[in-house]
């Protein structure tokens, strides 16, 4: 038996994507008629979106659906699949990225790997779906461990890494526990040669990435593929492959154009013990990669601080004013023999360099 899967990140961000509405009808319409078995899709924000997906893909060969929630926005990751889902399991990242970038929306959004475990006739198949930290500077620098990798200098660099980790952590708990054959796609946001993607392929190594496999000599680009043939150096952000589908059978096909059949005859993934034993065997990897998460943790700590004294220095002045409103109302009226204290405070604004009027007492 043969199982074509599609991934697709749908790039739908509320209020932010370009003609959000557009493109969900079209991928909706695609699905519809594609005839692929398994369809895992990222970046689909919208509630109102990710049903009509499954609307859309249950009137073709997806009966079967299961959308993750998580994080302030609601969720992203949406499995569809041919057969029935046994279960599910979701795992949200410990580390989102940082929380002062609002802009980049990777903190909210509640970033993480899902798990749906289909009955098919072959028996038991785990797909899982994620989506990583996205990288925002494209700026590397090379080490030489396994054979040489680009570590990414990136601000979500850190992130990145720890959430790759999470990932091969979390594939390779249930996947150990459970006689299926496994398959993990999604937008990973590193490349082939990354620190990340290095990472993975040691801590995995039952999982084939499925493209290289078919097409050695094609990139296989999955983001501004239109740029091929420009020079990079010329270019913000390069054409990259950054989405992948592995597996633990062989892969028959590949291409770009949605699909990924594979066969499944898959080996049992390895437990804890031998995950650990995959580390200290590639340590020259996982040092690069240890230094890699100590500098983003000061950098946090850092940034931690930082954050906290500009929210003290935030706060400080509505706490000044609670306490003063709340003396004052035990101060309006106190004293013997008639006399009154009434607490006045005068708030003076000067220009710049000028310290402010303090608080005058007056007693009538």
């Amino acid at each position: 038996m043969n199982i074509r899967i599609l991934t697709l990140n749908c790039w739908g961000l509320w209020l932010v994507s370009r003609k959000r509405s557009r493109r969900i009808r079209l991928i909706a319409e695609y699905i519809q008629q594609a005839g692929v078995d398994v369809a895992l899709l990222q970046e689909v924000f919208v509630q109102a979106d990710a049903e009509r997906l499954a609307a859309a893909a249950a009137q073709g060969s997806l009966k079967y659906a299961q959308y993750m929630h998580s994080g302030f926005l609601g969720g992203e990751l949406l499995i569809l699949s041919r057969w029935p889902i046994l279960y599910t399991r979701f795992h949200q990242f410990s580390v989102g990225g940082p929380p002062e970038a609002v802009w980049q929306g990777d903190w909210i959004a509640g970033k993480g790997i899902g798990l749906a475990c289909l009955d098919t006739p072959q028996g038991r198949v785990q797909v899982y779906d994620t989506h990583t930290c996205a990288n925002y500077g494209h700026d590397y620098r090379h080490r030489d461990a396994d054979g040489g990798v680009e570590v990414p200098t990136d601000g979500n660099a850190t992130t990145r890494t720890a959430q790759v980790l999470e990932i091969a952590e979390f594939v390779c708990a249930h996947g150990s526990q459970d006689n299926a054959a496994v398959v993990l796609g999604g937008d990973f946001n590193c490349r082939p040669q990354d620190l990340e993607m290095a990472m993975l392929r040691q801590l995995l190594p039952e999982l084939r990435d499925s493209w290289p496999s078919l097409h050695p000599d094609d990139p296989g680009y999955t983001s501004n593929a239109e740029d091929q043939g420009k020079d990079p150096a010329t270019l913000a952000d390069p054409p990259k492959r950054i989405d992948y589908i592995f597996g633990t059978a062989r892969p028959t096909e590949a291409e770009l154009v949605l699909r990924d059949p594979t066969q499944l005859h898959p080996p049992r993934l390895a437990g804890d013990a031998l995950m650990a034993q995959r580390i200290a065997s590639n340590t020259p990897l996982f040092d690069v990669a240890l230094h890699q998460l100590q500098q983003g943790m000061q950098h946090f700590y850092a940034k931690g601080r930082l954050l906290f004294w500009t929210a003290v220095g935030a706060a400080l002045p509505l706490l000044v004013a609670a306490i003063a409103n709340f003396v004052w109302v035990l101060v309006v009226e106190t004293g013997s023999a008639g006399d009154a204290w009434i607490l006045q405070i005068t708030y003076c604004i000067g220009p710049s360099g000028e310290s402010p009027t303090p608080p005058a007492i007056v007693r009538e």
